[in-house]
């Protein structure tokens, strides 16, 4: 089964060989040249989800790597762009100085977000995901204040995993960010995630965990 750390590799060992190779060979792989930009395609899924996957292994949050160019998507691009001291980009033109800067990006190269500094409260009922590679489950919970501390909250939580089993997670939140330790998913046990709550409170988005998982909830 594939893994997100295998598709880094992919972004990392295979992407400029193939730009190479293609130039080589007077080939466009769907590009062409504009100025010294690379057009860059966005409705290419393959090609956004290796750029999804590299933004979020830099600290540089895309969301999901769904492949859709999104507002979310956007925004990581320019604060890569921000970050490395190159001009904001347009959402159909990469250059290919702003890709060889992603390349050799490191993790940690974004700066990490400020937390929220608002009264997040998370009971309810929520529609859930975990994806590992090319295998997603997904479930529905319902989250259950179990401590009202100012400044961390505890939650239990009650979900249905893809065998339609009753289990028991943890979630933690902390000035607008979260983890979660679920007992069982996909298989695993004690798959531990961290991310963000959104905004209006109504999604959940964490970080890849070290087994190549993505968590994301919403409010239903």
């Amino acid at each position: 089964m594939a893994t997100y750390g295998s598709e880094r590799k992919f972004w990392q060992e295979s992407y400029p060989t193939a730009i190479a190779e293609a130039k080589k060979r007077g080939l466009t792989c769907g590009a062409s040249e504009i100025r010294s930009k690379k057009v860059f395609d966005k409705k290419d899924k393959t090609a956004v989800k290796y750029l999804q996957i590299k933004l979020n292994s830099i600290g540089c949050a895309s969301g999901y790597p769904d492949g859709v160019w999104g507002r979310q998507t956007q925004a990581a691009v320019n604060l890569f762009a921000k970050t490395a001291g190159l001009p904001a980009v347009d959402s159909n033109v990469i250059s290919q100085k702003y890709l060889n800067a992603l390349t050799i990006a490191k993790q940690g190269f974004c700066p990490k977000l400020k937390p929220l500094k608002i009264n997040t409260n998370l009971t309810g009922r929520w529609a859930f995901e975990v994806s590992c590679g090319n295998r997603t489950v997904k479930g529905r919970a319902q989250f259950t204040l179990a401590n009202n501390n100012e400044k961390k909250k505890r939650y239990d939580v009650s979900y249905t995993n893809e065998l339609k089993e009753k289990r028991q997670a943890i979630l933690n939140l902390e000035n607008g960010f979260f983890d979660i330790n679920f007992s069982y998913v996909n298989g695993r046990l004690n798959l531990v995630f961290g991310g963000r709550v959104s905004k209006n409170m109504r999604t959940l988005q964490s970080n890849e965990n070290n087994s190549g998982c993505v968590f994301q909830a919403r409010r239903y």
